[in-house]
């Protein structure tokens, strides 16, 4: 079996889309999820299962959209292997971090396009930097996300991703590497 980390956009942001914890927990069970646990109110289920991602993803966007009500589910999974690729590879020296407000991962479906690459790649903000790593894009922000140049281009260009801070990432990476015991 895969350890799958299930990252939910969009629920509980704003008191929209509101879905409870333990009853999401329950529901993932009754789906036939093993080993289910979930991590704070933002929408992250760590999980094993043998199923694809792509069956795990449309899995849970109808359990989001007929168990729970919410119409613009977007749901991204990693496998434990990746979250730990994704932890070691982040570009940023622990200074740099430790120097910054805040970190973000921004995980996406797939890859950027060479067109989507290359608009990230002309943008330069000040007190920013991202890095664009395979279905990750690194945000380093030394003001806050509210204000990120960068973060503001994520939205228009309507890429389907979901953002998690560097905390929230390395206690998911805990929580997924016991999952594989």
């Amino acid at each position: 079996m895969t350890v799958y980390i299930a990252l939910l956009r969009g629920i509980n942001v704003g008191g929209n889309n509101k879905v409870k914890m333990a009853e999401l927990k329950s529901a993932c069970e009754e789906l036939g999820l093993r080993d289910v646990r979930t991590y704070i109110q933002s929408g992250n289920i760590v999980f094993r299962s043998e199923r694809s991602e792509s069956e795990l993803r449309e899995l849970l966007e109808e359990l989001l959209r007929g168990g729970f009500g919410v119409k613009k589910s977007v749901v991204l999974l990693r496998t434990n292997a990746e979250l730990q690729r994704i932890l070691s590879d982040c570009p940023f020296t622990q200074a740099q971090i430790e120097a910054a407000s805040q970190l973000y991962v921004h995980m996406l479906d797939k890859p950027l396009d060479e067109e989507q690459a290359a608009r990230i790649g002309e943008l330069a903000a000040e007190g920013e930097q991202c890095v664009v790593r395979g279905r990750e894009l690194y945000l380093l922000l030394t003001p806050g996300i509210l204000d990120s140049v960068f973060a503001i281009l994520f939205q228009k260009m309507k890429l389907p991703l979901t953002a998690r801070n560097w905390n929230t990432m390395n206690k998911l990476g805990e929580l997924a590497a016991q999952a594989e015991v």
